[in-house]
Protein backbone atom coordinates (compact mmCIF):
# COMPACT_ATOMS: atom_id res chain seq x y z
CA UNK A 1 0.00 0.00 0.00
CA UNK A 2 1.18 3.28 -0.79
CA UNK A 3 0.28 6.48 1.02
CA UNK A 4 1.06 10.04 -0.36
CA UNK A 5 2.34 12.25 2.39
CA UNK A 6 1.95 16.18 2.05
CA UNK A 7 4.99 18.48 3.31
CA UNK A 8 7.59 15.64 3.67
CA UNK A 9 10.39 17.34 1.70
CA UNK A 10 13.56 16.51 3.18
CA UNK A 11 15.86 14.24 5.14
CA UNK A 12 14.92 15.80 8.51
CA UNK A 13 11.05 14.70 7.11
CA UNK A 14 11.65 11.26 5.84
CA UNK A 15 13.54 10.47 9.55
CA UNK A 16 10.30 12.08 11.50
CA UNK A 17 8.31 9.87 9.29
CA UNK A 18 10.12 6.62 9.47
CA UNK A 19 10.26 7.20 13.33
CA UNK A 20 6.62 7.43 14.31
CA UNK A 21 5.82 4.27 11.96
CA UNK A 22 8.19 2.31 14.51
CA UNK A 23 6.99 3.61 17.65
CA UNK A 24 3.70 2.74 16.53
CA UNK A 25 4.74 -0.59 14.95
CA UNK A 26 3.57 -0.39 10.90
CA UNK A 27 5.30 -2.32 9.03
CA UNK A 28 6.64 -0.38 5.62
CA UNK A 29 8.98 -1.04 2.97
CA UNK A 30 10.48 2.18 2.57
CA UNK A 31 9.88 5.68 3.17
CA UNK A 32 10.84 8.45 0.65
CA UNK A 33 10.22 12.10 -0.21
CA UNK A 34 6.29 12.55 -0.38
CA UNK A 35 5.46 8.57 0.37
CA UNK A 36 5.53 5.60 2.62
CA UNK A 37 5.35 2.03 1.22
CA UNK A 38 3.02 -0.13 3.51
CA UNK A 39 4.13 -3.73 3.62
CA UNK A 40 0.30 -4.33 3.84
CA UNK A 41 -2.61 -2.67 3.57
CA UNK A 42 -4.44 -1.12 6.18
CA UNK A 43 -8.14 -0.29 6.76
CA UNK A 44 -9.76 3.30 6.68
CA UNK A 45 -9.69 3.57 10.51
CA UNK A 46 -6.27 2.83 10.86
CA UNK A 47 -5.14 5.28 7.86
CA UNK A 48 -7.35 7.99 9.62
CA UNK A 49 -5.33 7.22 13.19
CA UNK A 50 -2.02 7.72 11.20
CA UNK A 51 -2.88 10.63 9.53
CA UNK A 52 -3.67 11.92 13.07
CA UNK A 53 -0.62 11.12 14.29
CA UNK A 54 1.01 12.60 10.81
CA UNK A 55 -0.83 16.03 11.28
CA UNK A 56 0.63 16.67 14.92
CA UNK A 57 4.63 16.53 13.02
CA UNK A 58 3.04 18.96 10.21
CA UNK A 59 2.51 16.47 7.45
CA UNK A 60 -0.75 14.87 6.49
CA UNK A 61 -2.37 11.72 3.98
CA UNK A 62 -3.30 12.74 0.79
CA UNK A 63 -6.53 10.91 -0.45
CA UNK A 64 -7.73 13.34 -3.68
CA UNK A 65 -6.00 12.69 -6.49
CA UNK A 66 -5.58 16.13 -8.00
CA UNK A 67 -3.56 17.08 -4.68
CA UNK A 68 -1.55 13.26 -5.10
CA UNK A 69 -0.38 14.80 -8.21
CA UNK A 70 0.63 18.26 -7.10
CA UNK A 71 2.93 16.57 -4.36
CA UNK A 72 4.31 14.48 -6.42
CA UNK A 73 5.41 17.14 -8.73
CA UNK A 74 6.70 18.68 -5.44
CA UNK A 75 8.71 15.72 -4.61
CA UNK A 76 9.96 14.90 -7.73
CA UNK A 77 11.48 17.99 -8.12
CA UNK A 78 12.65 18.37 -5.14
CA UNK A 79 14.48 15.13 -5.44
CA UNK A 80 15.86 16.27 -8.77
CA UNK A 81 17.24 19.31 -7.51
CA UNK A 82 18.86 17.99 -4.43
CA UNK A 83 20.42 15.31 -6.28
CA UNK A 84 18.41 12.33 -4.94
CA UNK A 85 17.98 10.85 -7.64
CA UNK A 86 20.77 8.96 -10.15
CA UNK A 87 19.10 10.03 -13.36
CA UNK A 88 20.85 11.67 -16.64
CA UNK A 89 20.78 15.23 -16.26
CA UNK A 90 19.81 16.05 -19.55
CA UNK A 91 16.06 15.03 -19.10
CA UNK A 92 13.80 17.94 -18.79
CA UNK A 93 11.96 18.04 -16.18
CA UNK A 94 8.47 17.61 -18.54
CA UNK A 95 9.65 14.34 -19.18
CA UNK A 96 10.46 13.49 -15.77
CA UNK A 97 7.17 14.25 -14.51
CA UNK A 98 5.45 12.68 -17.43
CA UNK A 99 7.14 9.52 -16.68
CA UNK A 100 7.02 9.45 -12.84
CA UNK A 101 3.50 10.63 -12.70
CA UNK A 102 2.47 8.68 -15.77
CA UNK A 103 0.30 11.71 -17.38
CA UNK A 104 0.55 14.03 -19.81
CA UNK A 105 2.41 16.90 -19.06
CA UNK A 106 0.11 19.44 -20.30
CA UNK A 107 -2.84 17.99 -17.64
CA UNK A 108 0.26 18.53 -14.84
CA UNK A 109 0.95 21.58 -15.69
CA UNK A 110 -2.40 22.64 -15.75
CA UNK A 111 -3.24 21.36 -12.43
CA UNK A 112 -0.35 22.14 -10.41
CA UNK A 113 -0.65 25.88 -11.97
CA UNK A 114 -4.64 25.65 -10.83
CA UNK A 115 -3.62 24.58 -7.11
CA UNK A 116 -0.52 26.04 -6.35
CA UNK A 117 -0.99 29.30 -8.38
CA UNK A 118 2.51 29.20 -9.75
CA UNK A 119 3.70 26.76 -12.77
CA UNK A 120 6.05 23.93 -12.15
CA UNK A 121 8.88 26.09 -14.17
CA UNK A 122 8.70 28.84 -11.51
CA UNK A 123 8.38 26.18 -8.62
CA UNK A 124 11.69 24.65 -10.26
CA UNK A 125 13.24 27.82 -10.59
CA UNK A 126 12.60 28.67 -6.83
CA UNK A 127 13.92 25.24 -5.99
CA UNK A 128 17.27 25.63 -7.82
CA UNK A 129 17.71 28.96 -6.00
CA UNK A 130 16.95 27.80 -2.51
CA UNK A 131 19.60 25.08 -3.27
CA UNK A 132 21.94 27.15 -4.71
CA UNK A 133 21.91 29.37 -1.67
CA UNK A 134 22.41 26.59 0.50
CA UNK A 135 25.46 25.28 -2.04
CA UNK A 136 26.63 28.88 -1.56
CA UNK A 137 26.63 29.04 2.43
CA UNK A 138 28.63 26.33 2.80
CA UNK A 139 31.17 27.98 0.61
CA UNK A 140 32.91 25.27 -0.80
CA UNK A 141 31.92 25.26 -4.76
CA UNK A 142 32.48 28.16 -7.40
CA UNK A 143 29.94 29.66 -8.99
CA UNK A 144 30.98 27.44 -11.94
CA UNK A 145 30.62 24.30 -10.00
CA UNK A 146 27.03 25.31 -8.59
CA UNK A 147 25.64 25.99 -12.07
CA UNK A 148 27.15 22.87 -13.05
CA UNK A 149 25.35 20.52 -10.33
CA UNK A 150 21.65 22.35 -10.82
CA UNK A 151 22.12 21.64 -14.26
CA UNK A 152 22.17 25.69 -15.84
CA UNK A 153 23.56 26.43 -19.07
CA UNK A 154 26.29 28.55 -17.29
CA UNK A 155 27.49 30.49 -14.18
CA UNK A 156 25.58 33.92 -15.97
CA UNK A 157 22.18 32.43 -16.25
CA UNK A 158 22.57 31.00 -12.50
CA UNK A 159 23.41 34.58 -11.80
CA UNK A 160 20.90 36.24 -13.76
CA UNK A 161 17.84 33.70 -12.18
CA UNK A 162 19.15 34.22 -8.75
CA UNK A 163 19.20 38.05 -8.97
CA UNK A 164 15.74 37.85 -10.18
CA UNK A 165 14.44 35.57 -7.24
CA UNK A 166 16.15 36.98 -4.13
CA UNK A 167 17.44 40.82 -5.09
CA UNK A 168 21.12 39.86 -4.42
CA UNK A 169 23.52 38.96 -6.62
CA UNK A 170 25.70 35.51 -5.93
CA UNK A 171 28.25 38.45 -4.42
CA UNK A 172 25.97 39.89 -2.26
CA UNK A 173 24.27 36.90 -0.82
CA UNK A 174 27.33 35.55 -0.01
CA UNK A 175 27.84 38.34 2.37
CA UNK A 176 24.57 37.66 4.27
CA UNK A 177 24.00 33.83 3.49
CA UNK A 178 20.06 33.43 4.39
CA UNK A 179 17.92 30.41 3.29
CA UNK A 180 14.09 29.97 3.35
CA UNK A 181 12.93 26.42 4.83
CA UNK A 182 12.02 23.96 2.16
CA UNK A 183 8.83 23.29 2.90
CA UNK A 184 7.97 27.22 2.98
CA UNK A 185 8.79 27.39 -0.86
Amino acid sequence: MKLIIKNMVCDRCIKVVRDLLNTKDILFIKVELGCVHLSQDMNAGKVEKLNELLKVEGFEILKDKEQQIVEGVKFTVVSEVRGYTNRTPVQSFQEILSHDLKINYSKISRLFSQVEGKSIERFVILQKIERAKELMTYNELTMSEIAYELNYSSPQHLSKQFKQVTGFSPTEFRGIASREKLDNI
